[in-house]
């Protein structure tokens, strides 16, 4: 099942993320994922969010996402208002499983 293209961002083992990422692609947003430490968000060519997780595949509806070490200390920033660059830099000083360098990509609908 083609599940419409985007983009997607894992945190976690790279082998596993491709994984659980080309499971999703082929039994659809309900597979069941072998994602022990991982987490992807995944954004649709259509404008939704969806996070694969090892427990679940859902549904995102948010102003903003984050995934990986950092993504409380960013969701935090975010809701205070900074940017997504900003939060990213703020994870880094703050948990230690975070480090420079940062890469910002831009994607516009």
């Amino acid at each position: 099942a083609h599940l419409g293209g985007g983009f997607a961002a894992g945190a976690g083992e790279t082998a596993k993320v491709v994984a659980a990422l080309s499971m999703v692609a082929i039994k659809g947003w309900h597979a069941r994922i072998d994602g022990e430490g991982i987490s992807v968000i995944w954004l649709m060519s259509d404008g939704s969010v969806w996070a694969v997780e090892e427990a679940a595949t859902y549904q995102i509806e948010a102003e903003f996402h984050a995934e990986g070490s950092g993504k409380a200390v960013a969701l935090g920033a975010m809701h205070a208002g900074a940017s997504a660059g900003e939060a990213v830099e703020a994870a880094c000083k703050i948990d230690m499983s975070c480090r420079p360098p940062i890469q910002i990509r831009s994607i516009k609908p």
